[in-house]
This record gives structure tokens, sequence and C-alpha cells, in this order.
């Protein structure tokens, strides 16, 4: 036996729904109660679960608008049942209801709450999107990707650059660009053009009147369209994702900035690669090479003869003796101290307050176990 499945009633005000996502796939035996699809309505995300046990027929893809009371899906008892026939008659009831509804869907102008929300802080006009049926999140962010043209002419600097030699993009904008973008304040040898992150709920927002200007996959038209000359990366909390950030993007041949902050003192015969930001008061010993992608906090001490990889991240106050190696993506924290010679393997994680006499093999974590007291004091006058 075969029985149809049909969309829900989940606002009153909604003739068509969305199918967002299929959970389940075709021919698939389902159990009453399990949840087979996603549907979007303007108020809300809706699981569906089967009204009955059975072998599911999927009777819409992803992404389609569904009349309320539509059937959208066949569960039947046996793979082998036969239900030509009734697969005919929901056919003709589809094809029905196309066409009545396809003026209305041409016409109607509804959206999720998510997308309004976005809509807002972009100023897009949801009523002027040519669009059919339920405007969701995603065709907010598709608009603002494709007319977002990043502008960079400024009335001033264009004509007069003074001390600006480049313009740079920062890709992350969280707590991170806000000391990348002081840091540049300090220095003043880059043009900031635009923050780009990936959280589209920091889209629109702005870091010392800077614009997040949308996700990071932008990264690539922006530079086709020669937007920015160099990327730094402010990103230091996830580490894997910063390192996976800079080898997109050196495929490209991408240009990455080093933006070190004026007052670190670098001494004799160091040598750095790109794309790292350096806070103040750090210190480079001589004889040391740094790598690229690398995020130093403030009072790091790297002393000589020590090498640094690549994609690592700093707390404030490290500090390191003589003939120190740092292999790739090892994530530091507060306070941390390594005696002369130790190698620290490469994907490993230091804890605050952790101090290294011996190496660290690759991918390991270190954490100091420290013991104290907390006594209260009496008879204080």
């Amino acid at each position: 036996m075969a029985y149809l499945q049909r969309i829900p009633l989940v606002n009153p005000n909604d003739d068509l729904d969305c199918i967002t996502e299929w959970l389940r796939s075709e021919d698939e035996y389902v159990k009453k109660g399990d949840t087979i699809a996603i549907i979007e309505t303007s108020k809300a995300i809706v699981e569906i679960e089967a009204e009955h046990d059975g072998y599911l027929i999927l009777l819409h893809k992803e992404g389609e608008n569904v009349k309320v009371g539509q059937i959208f899906a066949i569960i039947k008892d046996s793979k082998e049942e036969d239900i030509r026939e009734v697969l005919n008659e929901v056919t003709q009831e589809i094809k029905i209801n196309v066409k009545e509804n396809i003026n209305k869907k041409e016409s109607i102008k509804r959206s999720t709450k998510k997308a309004e929300i976005l809509a807002k802080r972009y100023g897009v006009n949801i009523n002027e999107i040519a669009s059919k049926g339920l405007i969701r999140e995603k065709d907010i962010i598709s608009l603002v990707q494709k007319e977002s043209k990043l502008n960079t002419e400024d009335l001033v600097e264009d004509m007069y650059p003074g001390n600006f030699t480049k313009r740079i993009l920062i890709l992350g904008g969280g707590r991170g660009a806000t000391l990348v973008i002081d840091t540049i304040f300090r220095k003043r040898d880059f043009k900031i053009v635009g923050i780009l992150d990936d959280n589209p709920n920091l889209f629109g927002r702005k870091i010392f009147g800077y614009p997040i200007q949308g996700p990071i996959d932008q990264v690539l038209e922006m530079w086709k369209k020669k937007l920015f000359d160099q990327l730094i990366i402010s990103i230091s909390s996830d580490l894997l994702k910063r390192a996976q950030i800079y080898k997109t993007y050196k495929k490209y041949s991408i240009p990455f900035a080093n933006v070190i902050d004026p007052n670190v003192s670098i001494h004799s015969n160091v040598t750095i690669g790109e794309g790292n930001f350096i806070m103040s008061f750090c210190r480079i010993g001589p004889c040391s090479i740094i790598g690229s992608n690398n995020f130093f906090s403030a009072y790091v001490n790297i002393d000589h003869h020590n090498v640094v990889k690549d994609s690592s991240t700093f707390g404030p106050g490290l500090f390191t003796s003589s003939r120190v190696h740092i292999g790739d993506c090892v994530k530091f924290g507060t306070g941390v101290f390594i005696e002369p010679g130790v190698r620290v393997g490469e994907n490993s994680v230091i804890a605050s307050g952790s101090i290294l006499t011996n190496n660290i093999a690759p991918k390991s974590i270190v954490k100091s176990i420290i013991n104290y007291k907390v006594r209260k004091i009496d008879n204080i006058v």
C-alpha cells in the first residue's frame, strides 16, 4: 500500500514552503516518527517526520517551493510494490498546483526572519529582489556578495598617498582584527581597504570604522579586481583555519604582509617570512629565523639562534632560550618558558604556564599542573 505524505500547515499565513534538505535517500526504509526532511517557512525551520513505516519516494528536489497540503513524498510497504498508478495521479496533482500558483509565486515576496534581519543590516529592500517564493538568508548573502564592490577611492589618499605603501585586506573580524588595525594605526604604512569574515552575523558591522564586507571566499574576486595589494590574517584562536587560509591563497601567489608594531625589537641577522603579525614589546634575537603566518602577542621573546616555522600562535609573555626550534601550527598559551635547545613538534598545543625542559613530540598537548594554596588573612588592622 502507498501512503501519501503532504506538506503540513505550519504558519497560517504561508501558502508555500521550501524543502531545504532531505535527510533520507530515495528508496530508503524509514519508520514512523523518523525525520525525513527539513522545510523552511517564512517564520521557522521545521523537521518533517514520516507518518508511516516503509520505503521513501521523493517527489521534489531540495530548494523547491511546495504548496501547503501538497504531496511531497510517498511511503510504500515494499520496494517491489507497483505505485505507477498512484505516481501518475500525484504527478497530475503537482502539475495542477504548480499551474495554479505560478503567478502567485512570482508576485509574493516572502522571507524568513533571518533573511529579514540580514537584509535590514545591509540595507537591502526585499521587495526589490528578483526571486520566486521564499527568500532565505542565503539569498541575501548571495546578493550582497554579487553586488558588493569595495570602493577604495579616496579623494585625498589616492592623489596624495603620503606614507601608505600598500593596500591591505584583513581576514578575520574578531578581536584579533582590532589588534591588527591598532598596530597599523601606530605604524601607518598600510592602507586598510576592508575586513572579511565567515560569520554572517558580523556582515555590515565595523571595526574602527572599517566594514566587515562578507565571507573570506571573496578574496580571489577582489584580487582579480585589484582591490588590495596584500593580505593579513587576524585569526588567532582557530589555528587550523589560519593555516588553511594561508595555504589556500598562497596557491594563487597572493602576497601576505608582515604587520609589525614599531616598538618590536628585531636584532641582527634575523630572517622573517611573510604574513606575520607581531605585537608591541616583542623581541626577535639575533640569528633567528621566523617563518610565515605566525601570530605573536605582546611581550613574546624569541631569543638568539631560534627557528620558528609557519602558522603558529603565541600568547602574551612567552620566553624562549637559545637554539629553540618550533614546528608548524603550534598553539602557545600565556606565560610559557622554553629551555635552551628544546624542539617543539608541529601541531602541538602548549597550555598557559608551561615550562618546557625537554623536546615535545609532534601532535602533543602539554599542560603544567600548578598547585597553590589560598589562605585567609586574619587580624588585619
